[in-house]
């Protein structure tokens, strides 16, 4: 009887990193931090996201021959985005969702809302340490 293996790829903190930086300002962006593409909340002066989105704005007012309140907001949104999706990179999310994925639906109880060890991997980890 043959059987059958799968490797996947496991997620670095490296790619954990680039998957947060890309999707924690979009989650920003919707749970309306910038509020619309007329305003922007006020942020501290050295927030890393406030001055990367000063410097795109700054960028697209240079390459349009505009000033820097000209520029639509949703453009600069749109280049932010578009520039953390390039760093994160298609095979970074990809471990990391898929890892935890198949870690979940390996070790976790189907049953449960939360992290929990299947019923059954809980009782041999209680058996392993009562030394049966």
């Amino acid at each position: 009887m043959a059987t059958h293996q799968i490797t996947i790829a496991k997620a670095s903190k490296n790619d954990f990193e680039k998957v947060y930086n890309l999707l924690s300002p979009m989650e920003e962006l919707f749970n309306n931090r910038w509020s619309n593409e007329e305003s922007w909340t006020e942020w501290d002066d050295d927030n890393e996201d406030k001055l990367e989105l000063l410097a795109i704005r700054k960028e697209i007012a240079e390459e349009e021959y505009c000033d820097e309140d000209e520029v639509d907001n949703r453009l600069v949104l749109y280049e932010f985005i578009k520039r953390r999706m390039r760093l994160c990179g298609c095979s970074n999310w990809q471990r990391v969702v898929t890892a935890a994925e198949c870690l979940i639906d390996i070790f976790c109880d189907p049953q449960e809302s939360c992290l929990a060890w299947r019923p059954d991997l809980k009782r041999a980890m209680y058996n392993t340490m009562l030394g049966e």
